[in-house]
């Protein structure tokens, strides 16, 4: 529509295909993301850059564009995270934010250094998966330990149960974006979360109304339905031949995280 013809706000309007971007801007917006995209910290310092350049980075902008709770973690901890979560969910499994250049991990529901209070945090990968360590100026010393199990009902009961043992006073599920926002004070109330029969049974004598808050809130939906909620991906052999593989559900669920803490006495 001709400019004359538009509603007044419309006039002289530029449509963003149209528009035409600074270098200026794709800098600022690299040196932004360089903590969680490592690939872009050489753009930082630069005066100008060539249309490749520029398309890396809005590439990795527009990937991360609505992505919140990234952290920036250092080439060692990624690929010791990504070593032991391959040795114990196969060859496909990761920790990492899946998105190629990116070495950054997601821990929503954690401290950051920048909640009131705290005083500092230290992220460590581990041979059972992650910990992070979290002090306040108050004294108070939070640790908790991610355990990486995949998404596999008996070995998350198992490790909730050696959290418990080591002195967790709570545990809750790890998934892809961190923390799950819930809890659990033991572990058949932590069972009965993720949809163990025998777990849910159990809370269901003691109190019904408990159980049903309990398991609304769980995720036995995805797990009790694993084989019929498998998703179909087709492969292309040498030939051409289109042959189908299952592929793993829930893999947004990663394991366990026991929560400990200390005060001061």
């Amino acid at each position: 529509m001709p400019n004359d013809q538009r509603p007044e706000r419309y006039q002289h309007y530029t449509f963003p295909a149209d528009r035409k971007r600074s270098d200026a801007s794709y800098i600022k917006a690299a040196r932004r993301l360089a903590d969680v995209a490592p690939s872009l910290a050489k753009y930082r310092g630069r005066k100008e850059l060539k249309p490749s350049e520029k398309a890396a980075i809005a590439y990795k902008e527009k990937r991360l564009r609505r992505v919140t709770a990234l952290e920036p973690i250092s080439e060692k901890t990624a690929a010791k995270l990504t070593r032991t979560a391959k040795r114990i969910g196969g060859a496909k499994a990761r920790v990492t934010f899946p998105i190629p250049g990116v070495r950054a991990i997601k821990l929503r529901n954690i401290e950051t250094p920048d909640t009131p209070g705290v005083k500092s945090r230290k992220i460590a990968a581990t041979d059972y998966g992650m910990s992070v360590n979290v002090r306040y100026q108050s004294g108070v010393k939070r640790f908790y330990k991610f355990v990486y199990t995949g998404a596999d009902r008996a070995a998350l009961i198992a490790a909730a149960d050696t959290l418990f043992a080591e002195g967790a006073r709570q545990v809750t599920v790890w998934l892809n974006h961190g923390r799950a926002s819930e809890s659990q004070p033991n572990t058949e109330r932590f069972a009965a979360m993720i949809g163990d029969d025998d777990a849910i049974e159990q809370i269901e004598k003691a109190s019904p109304l408990l159980a049903s808050r309990i398991t609304s809130g769980g995720y036995a939906f995805t797990l009790d339905k694993n084989d019929e909620l498998k998703a179909k991906t087709r492969k292309r052999t040498k030939r051409g031949r289109e042959t189908q593989e299952d592929t793993e559900t829930a893999n947004w669920i990663y394991g366990v995280v026991g929560i400990f803490e200390t005060r001061p006495k």
